[in-house]
C-alpha cells in the first residue's frame, strides 16, 4: 500500500471531518478532465524527471506510476513511495495549492488549502513552513511490544496472558471449554503496520469427538459493525463491506497506534469479554450459540455446535442441526459437511451426554 494524497478544486473543507466527507462525495462524482491536474503532473515530472517521470530508462521510484493528471472523477489521487513522502510531497503541496487545489493528506491528518493555509487537529492556521517530515515508519516489532505494554495489563486482570509467534500476537486464557483467544495478526506495510484483529475459542474436545470434526477446532467470534465503529478511522478500505470476523486496519505512526490500542481495549472489554465470560463452560457456550444474538459480539455459527450438543446430550440436537443448516442455506458444500458431521456423531452413542465426566481441564 502506498501513501496516497487526494487533490480536488472544490470548496475548501472547514475541518478534517469535513475533508473526509468531501473527499468521499467528490471521489464518487464523475467529471471531465481537470487541466489543473495535468499542469500539476507536468510540473512534478519536470522537477523530478527520473524519480517521478520515470525518464531515462528508469522507472518512477517515488510514485506508484508517472502522474498524468487523468481521472474520471473530481478527485485526483497520487500514490507516494519512500522519499516521495519526504521529498516530493512538499513540492506537490506547493504547486497544487498555487494552482488553487486542495491537498488532502489523510495519513498525516492534514489538509493543505490554497493561499497558504493548512487544516490539522489544531484547526485552521497559516502554513509557515514546508510540510513536516512524516513520523518514522511503525514496525511490526514495535507494534507488538506496544500492545504487550499497554493492552496486556487490563486484559491480565481478566486472566489473559501474552503470546507471540510469526503471525502476530495473542491474549489467551485457559478455561474448561478450551483456550479463549484475542488475536491480532500483524503484517508489515510500506506505510506502517496492517492489523487484523479477531477472537476465537479453541475447543478442548475429547479426541474421538474432535476426530468427528473435519479440519476445525475453533469457534470464531465476530463483532457487529456498530461495535467496530470505534476502529473505523483506521480501516484500510472504507468502502469495503465490513467483515465481522476479519476486519483490516492500518496504523502508520506511534501516535496513531496509541489511539488504536485504546479503541481496541475498549472494543475487547465492551464486546468480546462479556461473550467470553459466558462461555467458560460448555453448557454456557451452547446456550449462547442457541440464542444467536448478533447485536454486539457473536459466534460465527458452525457444525461445532452439533459436537457440543452431542457431548452434553442436549435435547434439541435436531433443532440445532436445522439452525446450522439454515445458516448455510446457500452453500451446498457446507450443508453436505454439516450432515456428514451429524451422522458421525450419531455413530458415537458412547459420547452422547458424557460431559462433564469427560470434560478436559
Amino acid at each position: 500500500m502506498s501513501y496516497v494524497v487526494q487533490l480536488w478544486e472544490e470548496a475548501a473543507p472547514a475541518s478534517l471531518q469535513d475533508a473526509d466527507r468531501l473527499h468521499e462525495r467528490l471521489a464518487a462524482t464523475a467529471a471531465a478532465a481537470n487541466p489543473k491536474f495535468a499542469r500539476l503532473a507536468l510540473a512534478l515530472t519536470e522537477r523530478f524527471p527520473s524519480e517521478v517521470g520515470g525518464r531515462g530508462g528508469a522507472g518512477a521510484i517515488w510514485v506508484e506510476s508517472p502522474p498524468d493528471g487523468r481521472t474520471d472523477t473530481r478527485v485526483y489521487s497520487v500514490g507516494l513511495y519512500g522519499e516521495g513522502i519526504t521529498k516530493l510531497l512538499p513540492v506537490l503541496v506547493e504547486h497544487a495549492t498555487a494552482l488553487g487545489l486542495t491537498v488532502y493528506d489523510d495519513q498525516a491528518g492534514r489538509v493543505y488549502l490554497p493561499r497558504g493555509w493548512v487544516l490539522d487537529d489544531a484547526g485552521r492556521h497559516a502554513l509557515v513552513s514546508a510540510p513536516a517530515e512524516p513520523p518514522a515508519k511503525l514496525t511490526v516489532a514495535a507494534a507488538a511490544a506496544a500492545f504487550k505494554a499497554v493492552v496486556l495489563p487490563p486484559l491480565a486482570g481478566h486472566g489473559f496472558k501474552f503470546r507471540q509467534d510469526q503471525y502476530g500476537i495473542y491474549f489467551v486464557r485457559n478455561v474448561p471449554v478450551g483456550e479463549q483467544r484475542l488475536r491480532l495478526a500483524l503484517r508489515d506495510d510500506p506505510c506502517g503496520v496492517e492489523l487484523h484483529p479477531n477472537a476465537a475459542i479453541v475447543l478442548n474436545l475429547p479426541p474421538t469427538l474432535a476426530q468427528s470434526v473435519p479440519a476445525a477446532d475453533r469457534l470464531m467470534i465476530g463483532v457487529a459493525p456498530a461495535g467496530l465503529q470505534v476502529l473505523d478511522g483506521y480501516r484500510i478500505n472504507r468502502h469495503r463491506t465490513l467483515d465481522p470476523v476479519h476486519p483490516e486496519y492500518l496504523v502508520s505512526a506511534a501516535a496513531d497506534l496509541e489511539g488504536f490500542m485504546a479503541a481496541y481495549t475498549g472494543l475487547a472489554e465492551s464486546h468480546w469479554l462479556p461473550l467470553l465470560a459466558g462461555s467458560v463452560e460448555v453448557p454456557g457456550l451452547l446456550d449462547i450459540l442457541r440464542r444467536g444474538d448478533r447485536s454486539a459480539a457473536f459466534f460465527d455459527l458452525s457444525y461445532l455446535v452439533l459436537v457440543l450438543a452431542h457431548w452434553t446430550g442436549a435435547a434439541d440436537q435436531h433443532e440445532l442441526e436445522q439452525m446450522v443448516l439454515a445458516r448455510f442455506e446457500n452453500d451446498v458444500g457446507a450443508q453436505r459437511v454439516i450432515k456428514e458431521v451429524a451422522q458421525r456423531l450419531r455413530d458415537l452413542p458412547a459420547y452422547l451426554g458424557i460431559y462433564p465426566r469427560m470434560a478436559l481441564g
